[in-house]
This record gives C-alpha cells, structure tokens and sequence, in this order.
C-alpha cells in the first residue's frame, strides 16, 4: 500500500513528470521526476506498506487519464472502474479503495501548476458489480522566462494506479479522515517544514495493527508556480489496540524556493532560471486508516537520487524512473 513521497531539487523547475506509485505484479516501487529545461538531481523518499494476511484480498490496476485543453483552464478527467463479484461476495464482504501512486508526465511541454487534484472514490455497488471512480483535475500556465510564451495549450496525461482491498470486517476496517495545511510565502523569509502529528480514535479493542493508505490530495495554487519541494507522505507512528487510538506523521509540504539555491544548482549556466516568488497554496489530504486483524504489516520507505539531463527533454523516457524492487 502507497503512502506517498517526499521530493526536493536543488533549485526551482516546473512540472515535467513527477510522482511514485507501487507495482504489485512486479513487486517494486517506482519513482519518477524530470525537470523542464534546467538540468538538476532530484532527491526523494517514496513510502509504501507490506501487507501479508490471507484474511482479505487484493484487486489493483492503472487508469491512464489524458488533460488537454487550454492554460488557466480547469481540466478535469474521470474514468469509472467496474469489477466483476458474486452476490455472495459483495455480501460477505466489506470493500476499500486507496490509491496506490500516481504518474504526472508532461505531453506538450513542461508548465507550472496553479492546481491539481487525484483522488479515488467509495466504491458502489449492483447486483454482480463494484464500482468506484478515479479522476484528475489540473490548472496549469506558464509565463515566465522559460517558458514557450506563445504555446497557449497544455497537454499532461496522469497514470493513476489503485488498491481495491475485500474482506470480512472482523478482519479489516476502515475510516476516512481529512488534512489541509495552507502556506504562504514571500522573497524574504524562507519557508520550513514542520510535519504534523494526527492523533485519530478508531476502533477500540477490535483489531491488533493499523495501516495507513491516501484516497486524494489537492494543491491549490493563488498563481502558477515553480516547484522545488513538494512531500505528500504519510506513516503511522503508534497504535493502542486497546483504546484504538492511532498517531499520524503528516508530512504535506510544499516549498517554492530557498536561499542559495543558486549556488546548489548541478549546472551554473541553468542559474539564471532559478528565481524567488511570492505566493500562497492550500493543501488538501484525504487518508483511510485501516485495523486489520490476522495481518502483518511492515511500512517501508526507499530514497534516491536522480539526474536529469533538462533541455526540456521528453518526460516519457526512462532516465525519469527510479524502481526498487520490494524488501523481503
């Protein structure tokens, strides 16, 4: 199960490709990242859970959602996913949906972004289906120097991956619960990361370990913005089986510029991109805690170090991806 990322740059770039996501089949973890035209090395932690039970069951999948349109226009993107069940087993059991990563790739050219949102529903159900629904939503623009000031389209396609998880519910539970942060930033004073502890009631005296799991998030941006880091991770950090009581590291984060990024820069010539701006952003988080019962859970994280070679290279290469295979 995908807990999300923590990315950096060394200096400030728009959004070529970025993102993380778990490959159950190939039973790794994938990072990805690509800068526009500056080149730079991006350093990342990329979170996901080891499940092992034979108590629930699994179904996890790809969606491919393309956003095309104009900049500064709302873009929006759904696809529904239907999923074959007996009567007998949708009443037997309970269903869940996370997701399980998400893959942003540029088409056109690399933008900044004024908004974005991913996110995953409950499931609904017929007489022999399950069904939920994935979607994307972007605003993007760019009108800074870097950017191709007469190209007034954008094109970005979001590969969005999922976790459907069916099971008696004397062995899995879940609840939801929100998290916003807002920001705001001038050319001065810098912005530190101070992640949050949540502490959540769940069930009492029901169910021996928990696991934590996101179903959206969203950054709301006043302008278009360079990004330079921009964590979305979550970990649980204690549990009482007894009291139900859950804690929560929280690290939702974004940061537009530091000082001396200048002289962090991999390459000097692309220096003269890396600038400061002043602005504002609302994040948004929407996370499933789960109590299992009968399961071992083990949360992992893998950090790295890329390199991108810039020139507003294409996103949809493989020098953008990191895999690391599972820990056993």
């Amino acid at each position: 199960m995908w807990r999300g990322y923590k990315h950096s740059w060394t200096y400030n770039h728009r959004i070529n490709r970025i993102g993380s996501f778990v490959d159950n089949e190939k039973k790794e973890i994938t990072y990805t990242s690509a800068s526009g035209f500056g080149a730079d090395s991006t350093f990342y932690t990329a979170g996901y859970s080891l499940l092992k039970s034979n108590k629930f069951h699994c179904e996890y999948g790809k969606v491919v959602l393309e956003l095309e349109g104009k900049e500064k226009e709302l873009i929006v993107a759904t696809q529904e996913i239907e999923l074959p069940y007996t009567g007998q087993e949708i009443k037997e059991n309970k269903f869940y949906t996370v997701l399980n990563g998400y893959d942003v790739l540029s088409m056109r050219k690399a933008d900044k972004l004024n908004y974005l949102q991913i996110k995953i529903d409950e499931v609904s159900y017929t007489e022999n289906t399950v069904k939920f629904n994935i979607s994307a939503s972007i605003i993007a623009n760019c009108h800074s120097l870097e950017c191709e000031l007469l190209e007034k389209k954008m094109h970005y396609k979001i590969d969005v991956y999922y976790l459907l998880m069916r099971g008696e519910q004397e062995h899995i539970n879940a609840q939801n619960f929100s998290y916003s942060k807002d920001y705001t930033w001038d050319k001065k004073n810098e912005l530190v990361n101070n992640p949050d502890t949540m502490q959540l009631q769940l069930m009492a005296n029901e169910y021996q370990n928990v696991a934590v799991g996101i179903k959206s998030f969203s950054a709301n941006f006043d302008d278009d913005h360079w990004f330079l880091e921009w964590n979305n991770y979550v970990e649980t950090v204690g549990y009482i089986g007894e009291t139900g009581m859950v804690h929560l590291l929280v690290d939702f984060y974004y940061k537009c510029w530091s000082e001396g990024m200048k002289k962090k820069t991999e390459f000097t010539k692309h220096n003269q991109f890396s600038m400061k701006s002043k602005g504002q952003a609302n994040l948004n988080l929407s996370l499933a805690v789960f109590q299992f019962n009968d399961t071992e859970i083990e949360q992992q994280n893998e950090s790295g170090r890329m390199f991108w070679v810039g020139r507003n290279a294409s996103s949809n290469s493989p020098d953008a991806m990191d895999r690391i295979q599972f820990r056993k």
